[in-house]
């Protein structure tokens, strides 16, 4: 998933010189390559969990790059995106909508609205469903999902347009490629050397969701087989047979 970032935000015109929020950094996942890519004081992520950004300094980015390129970062689930008094040329909101509020969506694209420039590109993912989640707080680890129609109405509310973006996500999220309703600048196209990369990205997330699921399947049939085996289970196998075997002596003599 860190390459799968990366590789997006690089396709659609990301450089070393633009300033990156990256909403939901975690444990610096994509960070770890991104932070070292830009230049200095170019990276500001959002992770409410102090302990997981400390967690991704120590083991992915190191406290040498750490000094070196200055990212910031902000403790809040409040998506309040102006602590960091920039105005962001480029953002990234990776597995965010799939497990937040309808209300909480819409929070996240105002204040996005209110970091990014007229050409600024954002991009995020979501579960896309046939009904919209209807809870009122964060879902985690379960996912939620919401209809195309119903994003593209609360990005349109805060200012963007919203179009999916044919990009490969292991878990089968939608990218959607956010820009401002003012934007001047053409939409960003992928070029056409990334087609391949994108193909072969796409045929991994299959397989993974394929062995996902093979996992799943084997692992639903071990459960079974150790029911079957318990011995009450077996007992109650037991006397089922016995009963359907009294039932069909009883209706051949009936029938006799």
């Amino acid at each position: 998933m860190a390459a799968t970032q990366f590789n997006l935000l690089t396709a659609l015109g990301l450089r070393e010189g633009h300033r990156l929020l990256d909403v939901g950094c975690g444990s610096l996942r994509a960070g770890r390559l991104l932070i070292p890519y830009l230049l200095p004081e170019r990276y500001c992520g959002v992770e409410p969990d102090r302990e997981l950004v400390d967690e991704g300094i120590r083991h992915e980015v190191g406290a040498d790059l750490v000094r070196q390129k200055r990212p910031r970062f902000a403790h809040t689930a409040e998506f309040e995106f102006e602590s960091f008094g920039e105005v962001f040329d480029y953002v990234i909101a990776q597995s965010i909508f799939s497990h937040a509020a309808l209300e909480q969506v819409r929070r996240c694209l105002d204040g996005l609205a209110a970091v990014t420039h007229r050409d600024s590109v954002a991009v995020a993912t979501y579960y896309e469903g046939e009904r919209d989640h209807e809870g009122d707080t964060w879902t985690y680890p379960e996912c939620v999902s919401y209809r195309p129609p119903t994003i593209e109405r609360l990005a349109a509310e805060a200012g963007f347009r919203a179009a999916p973006l044919a990009w490969p996500h292991r878990h089968g999220q939608t990218w959607l490629l956010l820009l401002r309703s003012d934007r001047t600048a053409p939409p960003p196209a992928i070029a056409a050397e990334w087609d391949a990369p994108r193909l072969e990205g796409e045929r991994e997330a299959t397989r993974y969701r394929i062995a996902t699921l093979a996992a799943e399947r084997d692992r639903a049939l071990a459960r079974l087989a150790a029911m079957r085996s318990h011995p009450a289970v077996r007992a109650v196998l037991a006397a089922r047979r016995l009963l359907l075997r009294m039932l069909r002596s009883v209706r051949r003599r009936g029938g006799g």
